[in-house]
């Protein structure tokens, strides 16, 4: 059981347990299915919406242009994304820092 994760660097998330994925179309509920599912197992909910518009926000923060794929990793490989679960869902944290009101606003 995982209840908080951090991701850095060339991210590659090592689980001693194992991880469920949803795929459908979108507007199918897969996010609410996967809240609730998570909610009742302990898990903790992965909202991958975040985490692109974390880095989006970091780069857009750097001056760093979107279309460049070096710059973009680069970025994530000096910084640190956390995902923490909360009453409303995942707080997210862009190197210690909480930005999910900053993520989620018309500009991303």
């Amino acid at each position: 059981m995982y209840r908080k994760r951090k991701f850095a660097g060339k991210c590659c998330v090592r689980m001693n347990g194992f991880n469920v994925a949803i795929d459908g179309p979108a507007g199918a509920g897969k996010s609410t299915v996967a809240k609730k599912a998570a909610e009742r197992l302990g898990f903790l909910y992965i909202d991958t919406g975040a985490m692109y518009r974390a880095l989006t926000y970091a780069a857009l923060a750097e001056r760093i242009d979107l279309n460049d794929e070096k710059a973009l990793a680069a970025l994530l490989e000096r910084s640190e994304l956390e995902l923490e679960p909360s009453s409303t869902g995942t707080t997210v944290y862009w190197n210690g820092k909480e930005i999910l009101q900053l993520i989620f606003v018309q500009i991303l």
